[in-house]
């Protein structure tokens, strides 16, 4: 888990992962979600699932920060293959 900002006008760029899935949690500020080349606006109090193998991005569309506590989780693929894993 982390909290990461943007200022105004600010882009987290376009990526994919092949392991795990991501929940962002919009804090405070307005911008857009790109999800497969869709946008998606987002806003304070807003939860978005950017999902295995899904290209996604954020940019903040608004005049003030942008924040964001974002979860990264294995996928169900990666779960499997450490369900054997003991410490």
């Amino acid at each position: 888990m982390e909290f990461a900002w943007l200022p105004p006008a600010g882009v987290s760029g376009e990526h994919l992962h092949s392991r795990t899935e991501e929940l962002y949690f919009i804090v405070f500020g307005t911008g857009v979600m790109t999800i497969d080349g869709k946008n998606h606006p987002v806003g304070a109090g807003d939860l978005v699932l950017t999902g295995l193998g899904t290209v996604h991005g954020l940019r903040n569309t608004g005049r003030h920060e942008l924040g964001w506590l974002v979860i990264e989780v294995l996928g169900p693929a990666a779960t499997a293959a450490l369900s054997g894993f003991r410490q």
